[in-house]
């Protein structure tokens, strides 16, 4: 093998693997826009089917039960009323209002859950386009800088071959892996968001008994939190796209230095991918924790 072979090989094998790993940052958002295309699981046309079949069939058939819930915590808040003998012209009309409002709310709910995807959806958005990304950059003479120390003797090019190697296993398992967890997440999410959106009729129901601070203002909160998830977890996923494709440049920059530095630049390269791994694991630690982030924003 010619040392213009060696040098343009191994520069191409080390950057696609540094690239696989820092794209299991940037794929948290392509996946939760639906844009992950080259996978069998397109996350868009699922949720799209799925919400569409909720909102046309679903809700309109939970309605009756919305209709019937605020009526009966009208009856019930009436009839209290009348036992107690607290019952005024103010607060009858009052209790009538409220009625007035939750039936309003169940007749629209279905627009409301449209209304809470498209918010979400739009968060979503705006951040993924805000959100700046550190793209890897490698140098224009890196082919050529490997070259010269690979073509300095047999030990430097086995020191090379064996850089590559151990960058591309790990980080290919690792990007592999990460992004498996995303889809559990991104799903686990979906069909958490259409459970609640089935119920949107009742919670708006609710509302006739305590209004927006009572159990049906909590629920769609819950609800609009949830929608609004996929934006807390395109932020996570850009920040650590951030953070990898910072080191992936560095590890990089400095690959020459580190094939002539031997046993050491093993370990140094060794550890750097380590750290990215770090990264990675960390990204998916705290998607987990997404929900709890954007019910504290939402106040849910």
């Amino acid at each position: 093998m010619s040392a213009w072979n060696a040098g343009e090989i191994i520069a191409n094998m080390m950057t696609w693997a540094i690239n696989q790993l820092k794209d299991s940052g940037d794929g948290v958002a392509k996946i939760m826009a639906g844009q992950d295309t080259g996978s069998i699981g397109n996350l868009g046309a699922i949720t799209n089917e799925l919400t569409g079949v909720i909102q046309s069939e679903v809700i309109p058939a939970a309605q009756a039960v919305g209709y019937a819930i605020a009526v009966t915590f009208f009856i019930f808040a009436l009839a209290n009323m009348l036992t107690g003998d607290r019952l005024t012209v103010e607060q009858f009309i009052k209790f009538f209002a409220k009625l007035g409002v939750g039936i309003f709310i169940v007749s629209v709910s279905d627009e409301l859950f449209r209304a809470c995807l498209d918010f979400g959806d739009g968060i979503s958005t705006l951040f993924s386009a805000s959100f700046p990304s550190a793209s890897i950059t490698v140098p224009d003479d890196l082919s050529n800088q490997i070259n010269e120390v690979v073509g300095k003797g047999l030990g430097n090019f086995i020191k090379a071959i064996i850089m590559s190697f151990i960058s591309i296993l790990p980080c290919v398992v690792a990007s592999l892996a990460i992004k498996v967890l995303v889809y559990v997440i991104a799903f686990t999410r979906l069909i958490e968001l259409c459970a609640r959106g089935c119920f949107i009729p009742i919670a708006a129901g609710l509302v006739s008994d305590d209004g927006w601070r009572g159990a049906g203002g909590r629920y769609f909160r819950k609800f609009l939190a949830i929608c609004s998830q996929s934006a807390i977890l395109v932020v996570i996923g850009k920040i650590a796209s951030y953070a990898l494709g910072t080191i992936g440049n560095s590890i990089l920059t400095n690959l020459p230095s580190l094939v002539t530095a031997g046993t050491m630049g093993i370990l140094n390269i060794g550890g750097q991918l380590a750290i990215m791994i770090g990264i990675g694991i960390a990204m998916v630690s705290v998607m987990f924790k997404s929900i709890g982030i954007v019910n504290d924003a939402f106040g849910a």
